[in-house]
Order: C-alpha cells, then sequence, then structure tokens
C-alpha cells in the first residue's frame, strides 16, 4: 500500500510499474515494468510472484477493493492458484479447482542424455535469457544464469517435455532435428520463449 500510495516511487513510476507494455511488432505484453496488472472478475488486480530454493510466494492487490492476497509456500505446488482462489472467496466469486498433479513417466537414459548443454532462450522484450541444463544422480536439472536463480529438477511428461513440481504452468520442451537436441521452449505463466542450444 505504501508502493500503491506514492510512498516508494513516484505516481508516474507507479504508472510504469503496472501498465503493460507493447513491444516494437505491436504486441502487448501482460506484463509491466516489475508488476503484472490483471482483473479477476471485475476486481482490477496488481501483483507478482516469486521463488527461491524452499520457497515460493503469490502477491495479488485488489486497488480498488483495499484487499491484499500473500501466500508463501514451501510445498512442491505453487501458491498462484491458492492466493487467486482466497481472492475469489473474499469477492464472492466461485473457486476453481487447481492443477492436477504432474503425473511423471519413465526417461529413457539415451534421452536424458542428449539433453544437457547450455540453452540461449530469447525473451519476447529482447536479450536472452541463458539456461543450464544438467544431469545430477539420474535427474535431469536445470537453472538459469543470474543472481538468485535456483537449480531445480524436471519432471518428464513424455514426448520431451518436462514440468516442475513448484509451479504447474512451466513447461520445458526440448526439439530434436535430425536426432539431436537442438532447441529448448520454455512456457510459463502464459509466455512463450524459445533459444537454441550453443555448440
Amino acid at each position: 500500500r505504501a508502493l500503491a500510495g506514492g510512498r516508494v516511487v513516484n505516481a508516474k513510476s507507479y504508472a510504469l510499474m503496472t501498465t503493460p507494455d507493447t513491444l516494437n511488432n505491436g504486441k502487448r505484453l501482460n506484463y509491466a515494468f516489475g508488476l503484472v496488472p490483471g482483473m479477476l472478475g471485475t476486481h482490477r488486480s496488481i501483483g507478482h510472484g516469486g521463488g527461491v530454493n524452499g520457497f515460493t510466494t503469490s502477491s495479488i492487490y485488489f486497488p480498488d477493493d483495499s484487499v491484499n492476497v500473500v501466500v508463501f509456500s514451501n510445498s512442491d505446488r505453487g501458491p498462484d492458484p491458492l492466493a487467486l482462489n482466497i481472492a475469489r472467496a473474499v469477492f464472492g466469486i466461485p473457486l476453481v479447482a487447481g492443477p492436477k498433479p504432474l503425473v511423471a513417466v519413465p526417461l529413457p537414459d539415451t534421452d536424458r542424455d542428449r539433453l544437457p548443454g547450455v540453452y540461449d532462450l530469447l525473451p519476447p522484450g529482447g536479450g536472452k535469457f541463458v539456461i543450464h541444463i544438467m544431469v545430477e544422480n539420474g535427474q535431469v536439472v536445470t537453472q538459469a544464469e543470474g543472481q538468485g536463480q535456483g537449480k531445480f529438477p524436471l519432471v518428464y511428461l513424455g514426448n520431451l517435455q518436462f514440468g516442475a513440481a513448484f509451479d504447474p504452468s512451466l513447461r520445458v520442451t526440448f526439439i530434436s532435428e535430425n536426432g539431436a537436441i537442438t532447441k529448448m521452449r520454455l512456457e510459463q505463466g502464459g509466455g512463450t520463449m524459445e533459444g537454441a542450444r550453443r555448440p
């Protein structure tokens, strides 16, 4: 509320933080300068999630209603569905069933051993998002480059697609060309990035 009330940044900066930007190609983002604006029914929201080894968080502020929902979790499933259902309960909106748990399928060693490498993903806003894929104790794990980026295991779902227990929206798909893994696609929270594997 201090942020929304102008005690942290000025009104112009807060407007930039809460207004989705538009790319040069005209595509409208669902992300602003640091926060995610949205709607839950007729209720305007501003929120963001986060995570590091051991816990994940979700924070959703409804400025017109003076309601703030914050969920901290150290379970295997992300806190976003719970935070949204708490908000639905407050506003009298019907609850939504949470995502189904991931169902892991066996990953052949030959497929597993083709995946390790460094992948340069291209975010929609430009720049590069670097992902490292490794095999540790027979498990495929991933870690993004950058400060505070934790390492976590991937759950194999079949057809060279993986998920993550802590975030049901996350999907990592490896793309094979002529039997070699050449690209990776990352989908999370409605956004998609894709990029090539380094030689």
